[in-house]
């Protein structure tokens, strides 16, 4: 693979990242993100980088972290702490933000209080039901990961046992919209899977202690549910529309990165359904099935599939047939697939470019 290849490659993977995580509709969280990974960037115009198919561990936790000051990705259970600036990638805040880029020593211990918290909420919500699986371990190191932390801490927070609900010290003063928003984060962990009855005592039990008032837990678990079938209508969207338009041209690094794509957005309980006629090839019946979802939803399908389909490196020739089944694709979604490829492709050349012209 050429360096100019291996760049492109690296950014249109950056991208599915920022669009799997529900930002499609906001076109500057998209460019915030991208410019956040400039030095990837640049690095990988001469050396081997992370992939998103071969190397999909590292590769996710540097994209957590980039995105968490910006837009943490909607899969991600405690996504919510993150926006409440519950992470020391935001940098300085307030008055400080003047004159210094650096978090205060206050700010640093905050989020090494809250972060931690909200870290052993999660754990605790993964381990009552049995033991914590790999696919929750990588959701507990993604988040902590995002918290910016020196690694001496983040190392601490991910060594800790699990503790029991009723024993979990409540550090602090913690404000309500963050304890409602690790709140949400366990419901969201536990209905990726569907909401086990043990899972569900913890986290009643958690939301006693916290004085979080019954009917703002059943509206936080309510949401939780809602967005994980509204992950399921996107990925499925997605991942079909994937399907349509690269036909046989799943091997290789773009199947992997697909596979890749297809764990980031569709909830665990609703994968295999998704996945199994992605793995065998199965062909895709375009029945206009999909334009129920969110017009939103619906774009933010169309510049996934773009965005993988550029993955293929494709020829002249090539990107012209791939276009063909893309419009075909819109048409069936009624959205404007020339519209969504243009996009893609503009936020694609911005990141290359801003690379290429910066050391």
């Amino acid at each position: 693979m050429t360096a100019l290849a291996n760049l492109h490659l690296t950014v249109v993977e950056d991208l599915l990242f920022s669009l799997s995580g529900g930002e499609g509709s906001d076109a500057e969280a998209l460019v915030g993100i991208l410019g956040r990974r400039l030095k990837h960037h640049q690095k990988a115009r001469t050396e081997a980088v992370s992939r998103m198919g071969s190397d999909f561990e590292p590769w996710l936790f540097a994209l957590a972290r980039a995105a968490a000051p910006i837009a943490p990705p909607s899969w991600l259970p405690m996504g919510d702490v993150l926006r409440e600036k519950v992470t020391l990638e935001v940098g300085a805040r307030g008055l400080r933000s003047l004159f210094s880029s650096t978090p205060s020593d206050k700010e640093k211990e905050r989020v090494r209080k809250i972060g931690g918290f909200a870290a052993r909420v999660l754990r605790g919500t993964f381990a009552a039901d049995g033991e914590i699986s790999a696919e929750e371990t990588r959701a507990i190191r993604t988040f902590v990961g995002a918290l910016g932390l020196p690694e001496a801490d983040e190392k601490s927070i991910l060594e800790e046992p699990v503790f029991p609900v009723e024993t979990l010290d409540v550090v602090g003063e913690i404000e309500p919209k963050v304890l409602r928003a690790i709140l949400f984060g366990g419901w969201l962990a536990s209905a990726w899977d569907t909401i086990d009855p043990r899972e569900e005592t913890y986290l009643r039990t958690l939301a006693n202690r916290l004085t979080i008032a019954t009917a703002e837990v059943e509206t936080l678990r309510t949401k939780a549910i809602a967005l994980v079938d509204s992950r399921k209508a996107l990925g499925n969207a997605a991942v079909e529309g994937i399907r349509h338009v690269l036909l046989g041209a799943l091997g290789g690094d773009t199947g992997a990165i697909a596979k890749s794509l297809a764990t980031l957005m569709l909830p665990l309980k609703y994968r295999e359904e998704v996945l199994g006629p992605l793995l065998h090839g199965a062909e895709v019946k375009l029945d206009k099935r999909h334009r129920s979802i969110a017009k939103n939803e619906r774009l933010t399908a169309l510049d996934i599939v773009w965005a993988t389909a550029l993955t293929t490196n494709p020829t002249a020739a090539d990107r012209l047939a791939l276009a063909a089944r893309h419009d075909e694709l819109g048409a069936d979604i009624d959205e404007d697939a020339k519209k969504s490829r243009t996009r893609v492709e503009d936020l694609v050349e911005k990141a290359t470019m801003d690379a290429l012209a910066k050391d």
